[in-house]
């Protein structure tokens, strides 16, 4: 597995910066980090932060679009993959990031208690 440092300038689609803005947020202030984490009851691991600095939220890259599954999954997924990144938010934008309660569905969708934070499917 590459390290972070390495993956961070890689993660988001080439083009996205400054190019096209689907999905990307302002760059994430002091206040933006506080409500989100206010608003998702979390404190955001310093590593994500990191990437929403580089970019908040949009496309990624194909080479980091997904990841393995080990042990399989309950439907026998192998991979899951990650297309689009959510956005913290910003001055006159709301977070896309949320609580997995608002989309929970006892029969197939995410558990409860997690914090959801892109997308498996292209928009």
């Amino acid at each position: 597995m590459a390290p972070f440092d390495e993956v961070i300038q890689r993660f988001w689609e080439p083009g996205q910066v400054p190019g096209e803005t689907y999905g990307v947020h302002p760059p994430p202030t002091p206040e933006t980090v506080s409500q989100a984490e206010r608003e998702l009851g979390v404190r955001l691991p310093a590593d994500y932060l990191a990437l929403m600095r580089v970019q908040n939220g949009g496309r990624v890259s194909d080479d980091c679009d997904g990841f393995v599954v080990d042990p399989p999954g309950p439907r026998g997924e192998t991979h899951v993959g990650l297309v689009d990144m959510d956005g913290l938010g910003g001055p006159g934008l709301p977070m896309d990031v949320e609580r997995s309660e608002r989309r929970h569905d006892p029969d197939y969708g995410p558990p409860e208690g997690l914090v959801l934070i892109g997308s498996r499917l292209r928009r």
